[in-house]
């Protein structure tokens, strides 16, 4: 495919990850991306991650395959720098956000607002110190949430919202 490098936002639907996986590669400037119901879909790793440089919103929506969101989180910070806003619904198997995973110290630290619904199987949340906006609701597993606090930095946490039964 031919590359569009004027295109900004991208929604793929009810396809497989190989053509996922050709669409972002179109424009290295998509700031916005919806992803749902992505056949085959495995956590995003830095072949993938390497269009979004520019990508500030970031939905992943339906993917029931969808285990971890990437492969290393080390590796989505370094190239998610100008994400902003992350939502992730009805990813039924989501067990966490990075597969290899989280060192506290490495966070995405352009993100305000995650919003994390129905993802039924997600147990725990790491929450990036940048944090303004927080709401988790519907994840029936859930059971931890960490708020890590850097020394003489006040928390930027403007709104938390938990809706799961075991919390």
């Amino acid at each position: 495919m031919d590359s569009i490098p004027s295109l900004h936002v991208l929604h793929v639907a009810e396809c497989s990850f190989a053509v996922l996986k050709i669409m972002v590669s179109v424009s290295s400037s998509i700031a916005s991306l919806t992803m749902q119901s992505i056949k085959g879909v495995t956590p995003l790793c830095g072949e993938v991650l390497q269009h979004f440089k520019a990508l500030k919103y970031l939905n992943i929506s339906y993917c029931d395959e969808l285990s971890y969101l990437w492969e290393s989180e080390a590796t989505a910070c370094e190239i998610l720098v100008s994400l902003q806003k992350l939502e992730v619904n009805e990813c039924q198997n989501l067990i966490s956000f990075g597969e290899k995973d989280v060192d506290l110290n490495v966070s995405m630290k352009s993100v305000r607002e995650v919003t994390i619904r129905s993802c039924t199987s997600l147990e725990s949340y790491n929450r990036p110190v940048s944090i303004e906006k927080l709401v988790i609701r519907g994840c029936y597993s859930f059971k931890s949430l960490t708020l890590p606090t850097m020394d003489g930095v006040p928390s930027t946490l403007k709104l938390l919202r938990i809706g799961c039964e075991d919390v």
